[in-house]
């Protein structure tokens, strides 16, 4: 049942960080817990062993484990032949991982071709953020892959860390080049062309703006340009000294 699903306790406190963050309203939290709590009720008085009661959305992509139709509920998406007491089959994946909500087409996409796209997560331990794509196992489980790093070492490999984006903000306004949002070692950046410059709130990975990243890396661009010496002669350079007559 779903009043016992830890992908509903995990939505709830993604949904309580919003709020601490001044980005859900506590009226607004309160009235989604209501209707949730309509919702479950009806289920529960209309369940069915051997079906899934509501109008959920059902995946166009069927159950890795055993070929089912998939229905994507509240806080999960659900094999229609792992509910019930007659259960024949146990997958479920939470609709929020590590703070990232995955949407249907992502979903979709992992269980049609057994990878989603590169997405961004925040760890649970380090609380940094990171990006991965979610697989397929073998035996149906969904798990992490992470990019393939160049096969330079050292400093090289430190630099090849975020080849690939997170997401395309757009383009500069000045020169069109592509303005992306990667995830660095110390946490998220937007980079164009060889300027990076750090996301001061992380927790705006993803609702950060073109303007936002523009106004960023104008501000770091400027800091790289005041602290390079000025052209000219080479500094350090001893002034002349005239011979003395013997």
């Amino acid at each position: 049942m779903i009043l016992f699903s830890p992908e509903l306790t995990a939505d709830w406190e993604f949904r309580l960080a919003q709020m601490e963050h001044g980005k859900l309203k506590r009226e607004q939290f309160m009235r989604e817990i209501i209707r949730m709590t309509k919702h479950i009720v009806a289920q529960a008085k209309n369940y069915e062993s051997d079906t899934i009661p509501g109008d959920f959305a059902t995946l166009s992509a069927r159950c890795p484990k055993c070929g089912g139709r998939v229905f994507e509920l509240p806080a999960a998406y659900v094999c229609e032949r792992a509910v019930g007491p007659a259960k024949t089959c146990d997958f479920r994946s939470g609709r929020i991982i590590l703070q990232r909500p995955i949407e249907r087409v992502q979903m979709q996409k992992l269980l049609a071709s057994g990878k989603t796209d590169l997405l961004a997560f925040v760890s649970a331990r380090t609380r940094r953020p990171f990006a991965a794509y979610l697989v397929r196992q073998p035996d149906g489980k969904i798990g992490f892959e992470f990019e393939a790093k160049a096969g330079a070492k050292g400093r090289g490999a430190m630099a090849a860390r975020g080849a690939t984006a997170l997401r395309v903000l757009g383009p500069h306004p000045k020169d069109k080049q592509p303005v992306e949002l990667h995830a660095g070692r110390y946490g998220p950046y937007v980079k164009h062309g060889g300027i990076n410059a750090t996301l001061p709130d992380k927790d705006r990975v993803d609702a950060v703006t073109l303007g936002e990243a523009v106004a960023l890396l104008a501000a770091k661009s400027g800091k790289t340009r005041s602290a390079r010496p000025a052209k000219g002669g080479k500094q350090g350079a001893k002034p002349a000294h005239r011979k003395r007559a013997a």
